[in-house]
Protein backbone atom coordinates (compact mmCIF):
# COMPACT_ATOMS: atom_id res chain seq x y z
CA UNK A 1 0.00 0.00 0.00
CA UNK A 2 3.05 2.37 0.68
CA UNK A 3 4.38 1.52 -2.39
CA UNK A 4 1.17 2.58 -4.30
CA UNK A 5 1.01 5.74 -2.44
CA UNK A 6 4.46 7.08 -3.90
CA UNK A 7 3.61 6.17 -6.89
CA UNK A 8 0.44 8.19 -6.79
CA UNK A 9 1.99 10.75 -5.44
CA UNK A 10 4.44 10.90 -7.97
CA UNK A 11 2.17 10.81 -10.95
CA UNK A 12 0.40 13.74 -9.25
CA UNK A 13 3.42 15.72 -9.53
CA UNK A 14 3.35 15.54 -13.13
CA UNK A 15 -0.36 15.76 -14.08
CA UNK A 16 -0.70 17.96 -16.80
CA UNK A 17 -2.45 21.76 -15.81
CA UNK A 18 -6.01 21.44 -17.76
CA UNK A 19 -5.92 25.25 -17.45
CA UNK A 20 -4.96 25.78 -21.10
CA UNK A 21 -6.69 22.95 -22.35
CA UNK A 22 -10.35 24.22 -20.97
CA UNK A 23 -9.62 27.71 -22.16
CA UNK A 24 -8.93 26.42 -25.75
CA UNK A 25 -11.73 23.77 -25.58
CA UNK A 26 -9.49 20.71 -26.29
CA UNK A 27 -10.92 17.66 -24.44
CA UNK A 28 -7.96 15.69 -23.93
CA UNK A 29 -8.88 12.70 -21.82
CA UNK A 30 -5.36 12.31 -20.55
CA UNK A 31 -5.24 16.22 -19.09
CA UNK A 32 -7.56 16.27 -16.31
CA UNK A 33 -7.38 17.34 -12.54
CA UNK A 34 -9.34 16.33 -9.89
CA UNK A 35 -10.76 20.09 -9.48
CA UNK A 36 -11.49 20.38 -13.23
CA UNK A 37 -14.14 17.63 -13.27
CA UNK A 38 -16.86 19.90 -12.36
CA UNK A 39 -16.17 21.95 -15.56
CA UNK A 40 -16.37 18.75 -17.59
CA UNK A 41 -19.17 17.73 -16.31
CA UNK A 42 -20.91 20.89 -17.21
CA UNK A 43 -19.39 20.94 -20.84
CA UNK A 44 -20.98 17.57 -21.05
CA UNK A 45 -24.74 18.79 -20.29
CA UNK A 46 -23.67 21.76 -22.65
CA UNK A 47 -23.27 19.14 -25.36
CA UNK A 48 -26.70 17.17 -24.19
CA UNK A 49 -28.47 20.29 -24.09
CA UNK A 50 -27.66 21.10 -28.01
CA UNK A 51 -28.26 17.68 -28.93
CA UNK A 52 -31.67 17.31 -26.81
CA UNK A 53 -32.52 21.44 -28.59
CA UNK A 54 -33.25 19.49 -32.03
CA UNK A 55 -35.19 15.71 -30.36
CA UNK A 56 -38.58 16.07 -30.12
CA UNK A 57 -39.56 16.21 -26.42
CA UNK A 58 -41.23 12.81 -26.67
CA UNK A 59 -38.68 11.17 -28.17
CA UNK A 60 -38.34 7.48 -27.68
CA UNK A 61 -35.32 5.88 -25.47
CA UNK A 62 -32.95 4.97 -27.78
CA UNK A 63 -32.67 8.72 -29.48
CA UNK A 64 -32.14 9.90 -25.77
CA UNK A 65 -29.64 7.13 -25.45
CA UNK A 66 -27.52 8.03 -28.26
CA UNK A 67 -27.12 11.60 -27.45
CA UNK A 68 -26.69 10.60 -24.04
CA UNK A 69 -23.79 8.53 -24.82
CA UNK A 70 -22.00 11.18 -26.82
CA UNK A 71 -22.73 13.54 -23.84
CA UNK A 72 -20.82 11.22 -21.49
CA UNK A 73 -17.97 10.65 -23.97
CA UNK A 74 -17.69 14.45 -24.39
CA UNK A 75 -14.64 15.39 -23.00
CA UNK A 76 -12.75 12.28 -24.25
CA UNK A 77 -9.74 13.09 -26.73
CA UNK A 78 -11.03 12.25 -30.02
CA UNK A 79 -8.45 9.67 -30.62
CA UNK A 80 -9.05 7.94 -26.91
CA UNK A 81 -11.51 5.09 -27.87
CA UNK A 82 -10.86 3.21 -24.64
CA UNK A 83 -12.31 6.69 -23.28
CA UNK A 84 -15.52 6.64 -25.47
CA UNK A 85 -16.08 2.77 -25.28
CA UNK A 86 -16.26 3.04 -21.68
CA UNK A 87 -18.72 5.91 -21.78
CA UNK A 88 -20.95 3.81 -23.69
CA UNK A 89 -20.99 0.77 -21.42
CA UNK A 90 -21.46 3.32 -18.71
CA UNK A 91 -24.28 5.09 -20.08
CA UNK A 92 -25.82 1.69 -21.39
CA UNK A 93 -25.72 0.41 -17.59
CA UNK A 94 -27.39 3.41 -16.31
CA UNK A 95 -29.62 3.26 -18.80
CA UNK A 96 -31.06 -0.58 -18.30
CA UNK A 97 -31.37 -0.04 -14.72
CA UNK A 98 -35.00 0.15 -13.95
CA UNK A 99 -34.39 2.40 -10.64
CA UNK A 100 -30.78 3.60 -10.97
CA UNK A 101 -31.18 5.84 -7.85
CA UNK A 102 -32.11 3.14 -5.19
CA UNK A 103 -30.08 -0.06 -6.54
CA UNK A 104 -26.93 2.58 -6.56
CA UNK A 105 -27.82 3.73 -3.01
CA UNK A 106 -26.24 0.56 -1.59
CA UNK A 107 -22.93 0.41 -3.48
CA UNK A 108 -21.80 4.30 -2.50
CA UNK A 109 -20.16 3.49 0.78
CA UNK A 110 -16.55 4.29 0.48
CA UNK A 111 -14.15 1.81 1.56
CA UNK A 112 -13.19 1.80 5.68
CA UNK A 113 -9.62 2.77 4.46
CA UNK A 114 -10.56 5.79 3.20
CA UNK A 115 -9.15 8.70 4.81
CA UNK A 116 -11.48 9.99 8.00
CA UNK A 117 -11.06 13.30 7.32
CA UNK A 118 -11.54 13.17 3.50
CA UNK A 119 -14.46 11.19 4.18
CA UNK A 120 -15.84 13.64 6.69
CA UNK A 121 -15.16 16.15 3.89
CA UNK A 122 -17.29 14.35 1.05
CA UNK A 123 -19.99 13.86 4.08
CA UNK A 124 -20.09 17.94 4.20
CA UNK A 125 -20.64 17.93 1.15
CA UNK A 126 -23.45 15.93 0.62
CA UNK A 127 -24.67 17.77 4.21
CA UNK A 128 -24.56 21.14 2.62
CA UNK A 129 -25.85 19.91 -0.89
CA UNK A 130 -29.28 18.87 0.72
CA UNK A 131 -29.52 22.35 2.12
CA UNK A 132 -30.67 23.89 -1.05
CA UNK A 133 -34.17 22.45 0.05
CA UNK A 134 -33.82 25.46 2.32
CA UNK A 135 -31.12 27.80 1.73
CA UNK A 136 -30.42 29.99 -0.94
CA UNK A 137 -28.16 28.80 -4.14
CA UNK A 138 -24.99 31.65 -3.48
CA UNK A 139 -24.62 30.52 0.42
CA UNK A 140 -24.53 26.83 -0.71
CA UNK A 141 -21.87 27.68 -3.16
CA UNK A 142 -20.09 29.61 -1.19
CA UNK A 143 -19.70 27.00 1.54
CA UNK A 144 -18.86 24.45 -0.91
CA UNK A 145 -16.06 26.39 -2.71
CA UNK A 146 -14.47 26.87 0.67
CA UNK A 147 -14.90 22.74 1.26
CA UNK A 148 -12.93 22.67 -2.05
CA UNK A 149 -10.43 24.46 -0.75
CA UNK A 150 -9.84 23.29 2.18
CA UNK A 151 -9.87 19.66 0.81
CA UNK A 152 -7.51 20.49 -2.00
CA UNK A 153 -4.98 22.13 1.37
CA UNK A 154 -5.49 18.13 2.95
CA UNK A 155 -1.97 16.65 3.96
CA UNK A 156 -2.51 13.18 3.89
CA UNK A 157 -0.33 10.47 2.57
CA UNK A 158 -3.61 9.21 0.97
CA UNK A 159 -3.38 10.74 -2.19
CA UNK A 160 -5.88 8.64 -4.28
CA UNK A 161 -8.59 10.08 -1.42
CA UNK A 162 -7.76 13.25 -1.98
CA UNK A 163 -8.30 13.08 -5.68
CA UNK A 164 -12.14 11.72 -4.81
CA UNK A 165 -12.96 13.98 -2.43
CA UNK A 166 -11.70 16.79 -4.27
CA UNK A 167 -13.35 15.43 -7.19
CA UNK A 168 -16.52 14.72 -6.26
CA UNK A 169 -16.87 18.51 -4.66
CA UNK A 170 -15.47 19.74 -7.68
CA UNK A 171 -18.94 18.11 -9.49
CA UNK A 172 -20.93 19.41 -6.65
CA UNK A 173 -20.28 22.63 -7.20
CA UNK A 174 -20.33 22.72 -10.50
CA UNK A 175 -23.79 20.69 -10.46
CA UNK A 176 -25.02 23.08 -8.35
CA UNK A 177 -24.72 25.67 -10.29
CA UNK A 178 -26.24 23.88 -13.27
CA UNK A 179 -29.00 22.88 -12.24
CA UNK A 180 -30.05 25.91 -10.21
CA UNK A 181 -29.34 28.01 -12.71
CA UNK A 182 -32.57 26.30 -14.42
CA UNK A 183 -35.15 28.55 -12.83
CA UNK A 184 -34.24 31.94 -14.30
CA UNK A 185 -31.73 30.68 -17.59
CA UNK A 186 -32.37 32.42 -21.07
CA UNK A 187 -29.64 29.23 -22.22
CA UNK A 188 -31.01 27.39 -24.92
CA UNK A 189 -28.80 24.67 -24.28
CA UNK A 190 -30.64 24.81 -20.55
CA UNK A 191 -34.16 25.53 -22.13
CA UNK A 192 -33.59 22.43 -23.90
CA UNK A 193 -32.48 20.32 -20.61
CA UNK A 194 -35.69 22.14 -19.16
CA UNK A 195 -38.06 20.71 -21.72
CA UNK A 196 -37.18 17.61 -21.44
CA UNK A 197 -36.99 17.41 -18.01
CA UNK A 198 -40.49 18.46 -17.87
CA UNK A 199 -41.01 15.85 -20.34
CA UNK A 200 -39.50 13.32 -18.40
CA UNK A 201 -40.86 13.05 -15.09
CA UNK A 202 -38.40 16.06 -14.21
CA UNK A 203 -36.46 15.19 -11.35
CA UNK A 204 -38.37 12.06 -10.86
CA UNK A 205 -40.49 14.31 -8.62
CA UNK A 206 -37.87 15.55 -6.40
CA UNK A 207 -36.05 18.54 -6.15
CA UNK A 208 -32.71 19.67 -7.35
CA UNK A 209 -30.42 18.50 -4.56
CA UNK A 210 -31.71 15.47 -6.19
CA UNK A 211 -30.40 15.50 -9.12
CA UNK A 212 -26.74 17.12 -7.84
CA UNK A 213 -26.70 14.26 -5.02
CA UNK A 214 -26.71 11.97 -8.31
CA UNK A 215 -23.86 13.74 -9.10
CA UNK A 216 -21.80 13.25 -6.39
CA UNK A 217 -23.06 9.62 -6.06
CA UNK A 218 -22.01 8.62 -9.38
CA UNK A 219 -18.40 10.05 -8.92
CA UNK A 220 -18.38 8.34 -5.89
CA UNK A 221 -19.62 5.14 -7.52
CA UNK A 222 -16.99 5.47 -10.43
CA UNK A 223 -14.65 5.71 -7.87
CA UNK A 224 -15.22 2.94 -6.10
CA UNK A 225 -15.45 0.78 -9.28
CA UNK A 226 -11.54 1.88 -9.95
CA UNK A 227 -10.87 0.72 -6.37
CA UNK A 228 -12.55 -2.44 -6.71
CA UNK A 229 -10.70 -2.96 -10.35
CA UNK A 230 -7.29 -2.27 -9.46
CA UNK A 231 -6.77 -3.40 -6.41
CA UNK A 232 -8.39 -6.42 -7.28
CA UNK A 233 -5.90 -7.04 -10.25
CA UNK A 234 -3.03 -5.82 -8.10
CA UNK A 235 -2.10 -3.03 -11.56
CA UNK A 236 -1.45 0.41 -10.32
CA UNK A 237 1.03 2.03 -12.30
CA UNK A 238 0.98 5.16 -11.06
CA UNK A 239 0.09 8.68 -14.14
CA UNK A 240 -2.15 6.07 -16.01
CA UNK A 241 -4.24 4.79 -12.96
CA UNK A 242 -4.90 8.53 -11.68
CA UNK A 243 -6.24 9.51 -15.51
CA UNK A 244 -8.54 6.50 -15.47
CA UNK A 245 -9.90 7.48 -12.06
CA UNK A 246 -10.72 10.44 -12.81
CA UNK A 247 -12.16 9.24 -15.84
CA UNK A 248 -14.05 7.19 -14.36
CA UNK A 249 -15.58 9.29 -11.59
CA UNK A 250 -16.48 11.28 -14.37
CA UNK A 251 -18.23 9.16 -16.75
CA UNK A 252 -20.49 7.71 -13.84
CA UNK A 253 -21.45 11.02 -12.85
CA UNK A 254 -22.41 12.65 -16.23
CA UNK A 255 -24.37 8.86 -16.66
CA UNK A 256 -26.32 9.41 -13.50
CA UNK A 257 -27.35 12.37 -13.82
CA UNK A 258 -28.50 12.16 -16.81
CA UNK A 259 -30.82 9.38 -15.37
CA UNK A 260 -31.78 11.62 -12.49
CA UNK A 261 -33.00 14.05 -14.72
CA UNK A 262 -34.60 12.81 -17.91
CA UNK A 263 -36.44 9.91 -15.65
CA UNK A 264 -35.55 7.51 -18.37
Amino acid sequence: MRFIQILIAFAIIFVPNTSSALRSHKHDSHELKAEDLGIYHNQAFDKLGELLANLAVDADDHQVFQHAVTAVASFCDSEDKECKRQSYEVTKEAFNYEDYGSQRNAVVSLPESFDENLKKSIENVYENVRLLNTNDPESVLETLNGILDDTMNVKTPNEVDKIVAIGITSVAIASTELWTSLRSTSDPRKLALLRHCEARRCLQGSSESGVIQADMDGAKEGAIDFFAEQFATFNYAGLLQVFQLMQSMLQKSIAGSIIALLGV
